[in-house]
């Protein structure tokens, strides 16, 4: 298989990856909790390469996915004590966190295949080159591998406890009520969510994984409020971004992740524009209707 083919499987599996807790956490409301992770776990990703030289080590995944929860945790034990208010924490907490991953990077890891580049935007180019090969030949990029187990996991996730998830997201007492274990079901979203992060880390950086994991639940989400159409809608979003987004790249030498972004954000764009329109007619019609 070729490896230009090989990278635009690589972007697919990425941004389909993104789009199934991303979905979860736009019809939620809490688009946020994708920033707060992203920076809350730059300093474990960066301490854990380090350590280890390598982006897919399970060390480093394991580092960054416990840094990420422990500073969201930080976070809600410091606004229910009301010593700060709710999205002060946020301005805080999380520049600082960037900011300490960057003088890190800067200072320890420039001679190494990590620096403030890859730590904000990624590279997806780039970690195709780290392929998997064993004596009978190589079977392309290590991350291909790893992000089609994460999907995976993901969509068991996501489609084996969507309505659980949808009891919580619109009814949440209604939801504790009939039993559902409304805390580990967030908990297990929260950590599919970080695990997702640093997983596509290298992939999309800190700054672009919001666009991979926000824009196309939010396109979504202006076509239909059901989750069960929803989810579909999203992955397919971020599918067709994927393609188009590297074929874009390819042809006119732009980098792949920032192409793919900008294409998730035209979809976006053009899903508000016939949300909106479709709403001025049907107010126009119903007007009509009431004269």
């Amino acid at each position: 298989m070729s490896f230009v083919i090989m990278i635009l499987l690589l972007c697919v599996v990425t941004a389909v990856s993104c789009s199934v807790p991303g979905t979860y956490l736009v019809a939620a409301k809490r688009a946020i909790t994708v920033d707060a992770i992203s920076h809350a776990m730059l300093p474990g990703i960066v301490f854990g390469f380090l350590l280890t030289q390598s982006l897919t080590s399970p060390l480093l995944i394991a580092a960054a996915v416990l840094c990420g929860l422990f500073t969201i945790w930080a976070i809600n034990a410091l606004v229910q004590s009301k010593l700060v208010a709710k999205h002060s924490t946020l301005g805080l907490s999380l520049p600082p966190l960037l900011a300490l991953a960057v003088i890190v990077v800067t200072l320890k890891a420039s001679d190494l295949h990590l620096d403030t580049h890859t730590v904000l935007l990624g590279d997806l180019n780039l970690i195709a080159f780290d392929e998997l090969c064993l004596p009978s030949g190589c079977y392309g990029p290590k991350h291909l591998y790893l992000l089609l187990a994460l999907l995976t996991v993901n969509l068991i996730f996501g489609i084996g406890w969507r309505r659980q998830l949808s009891a919580i997201i619109f009814d949440r007492e209604f939801a504790q009520l009939s039993g559902v274990k409304t805390k580990l079901l967030h908990g297990i979203l929260l950590f599919l969510t970080a695990l997702t992060i640093t997983a596509v880390f290298a992939a999309t950086g800190a700054v672009l994984v919001l666009a991979f994991m926000i824009l196309p639940g939010a396109a979504a989400r202006l076509l239909t409020h059901r989750l069960s159409t929803m989810l579909p809608l999203a992955m397919l979003f971020s599918a067709l971004a994927a393609a188009s987004g590297f074929g874009i790249s390819l042809l006119y030498n732009l980098p792949t992740s920032a192409g793919i972004a900008a294409v998730m954000a035209l979809e976006f764009l053009l899903v508000l524009a016939i949300h909106v329109l479709s709403q001025a007619t049907d107010a126009r019609r119903a007007l009509r209707h009431a004269q």
